[in-house]
């Protein structure tokens, strides 16, 4: 998750600079699933406290 100014939040679902997404592919094929996804491991971290999804973080 990107930071968030208290007011909003947005899901960190892929890194732009590696060009996973472009505009003609499908919604429900990228950010419909990686939204599923991102929320299960999501929930499996506020249960445990471990991060299983991968990814890195922006300042990398």
């Amino acid at each position: 998750m990107y930071q968030h100014d208290g007011k909003s939040s947005r899901l960190c679902l892929y890194f732009p600079a590696d060009n996973e997404w472009s505009p003609d592919m499908l919604l429900a094929e990228t950010f419909v699933a990686w939204t599923i996804e991102w929320l299960r491991f999501f929930e499996l971290w506020l249960v445990d406290g471990e991060w299983r999804g991968g990814g890195r973080h922006p300042e990398e």
